[in-house]
């Protein structure tokens, strides 16, 4: 090998070891920045420490925790607020816990509750069934009422619907009342069982009510009526109970008519009255 080419090895040589010292050093330099990221990373993470927690509704929450002394903050820095953490004895596990507890005993309710079912009250003795009820198109709006008179089998006796102008709820059930018992005397019955939806009605004519109540005229009548020589009870159904009543009392409030008496029944409720002789059961809505 001549000298000219032993100087050109050597040469190359000497390049190699530059560019390699030149990549160790940037390579070292790489790691080096980011290791500094990476421990800004975890210490401002340690800042922001976080505490997912159950409250005492059983809802997830989510907290700070004060973990850093105030000087640890540079006074350049936006100041953060933070809430307070819960106690440490108040860990995620006792609260998912109580959260779990809480919710199987709501679902055992729902589970473990009955449905409640209700059918149209008959009557086995010879006295007659007198089903009344009253409706409001709104508050107040256009109300009505109705009312229907079987005997204790089902059978169809007269049934009775009418307009009443715009009124609320209550005057629509106390003229519901009102006119049933009316048309119930005026026909010669002498027992009658009288049923409605509207207990605070049932309450009022019942329990007494104040002079100065704006319906005191009309529940000074029906009492007037009760107190004649005949037997009536008052009694409260639900309303799946007293579906032919709504019918009649629906179509009272569409209706201009004051009164109507339907000696037979109309063609869309025979199958309602056919279910109701029947005593076939509803679930309570």
């Amino acid at each position: 090998m001549t000298i000219h080419n032993q100087k050109q090895n050597r040469s190359l040589l000497s390049r190699l070891r530059t560019a390699v010292q030149k990549v160790k050093f940037l390579l070292s330099s790489t790691i080096l920045n980011h290791t500094w990221n990476a421990a800004k990373m975890l210490g401002s993470s340690s800042l922001n420490k976080r505490q997912i927690s159950f409250n005492d509704h059983g809802l997830l929450v989510c907290s700070s925790d004060e973990t850093d002394s105030e000087e640890s903050v540079s006074p350049t820095q936006p100041c953060l607020q933070r809430t307070i953490s819960f106690p440490s004895d108040d860990d995620i596990d006792k609260r998912a816990e109580i959260f779990i507890a809480n919710f199987r005993q709501q679902l055992r309710i729902h589970i473990d509750t009955p449905p409640r079912w209700t059918t149209w009250h008959s009557c086995r003795t010879s006295c007659m069934v007198l089903n009344v009820d009253g409706s409001c198109l709104g508050a107040p709006g256009r109300a009505g009422f109705g009312g229907l008179i079987r005997r204790g089998s089902g059978d169809w006796i007269v049934g009775f619907s009418g307009f009443l102008g715009i009124a609320d709820n209550t005057y629509a059930e106390l003229m519901a009342l009102f006119q049933g018992l009316k048309i119930a005397r005026t026909s010669g019955y002498n027992r009658i069982f009288c049923y409605s939806d509207a207990q605070t009605v049932l309450d009022l004519v019942t329990k007494g009510y104040s002079n100065f109540h704006c319906y005191a005229a009309v529940i000074a009548n029906i009492q007037d009526l009760l107190k004649l020589d005949w037997e009536v009870s008052l009694l409260h159904t639900l309303r799946e109970g007293n579906a032919c009543t709504d019918f009649l009392t629906k179509l009272g409030s569409k209706n201009d008519t004051k009164l109507s008496i339907w000696d037979s029944p109309l063609e869309d409720m025979k199958d309602l009255l056919l279910s109701n002789a029947l005593r076939v059961a509803y679930p309570r809505a």
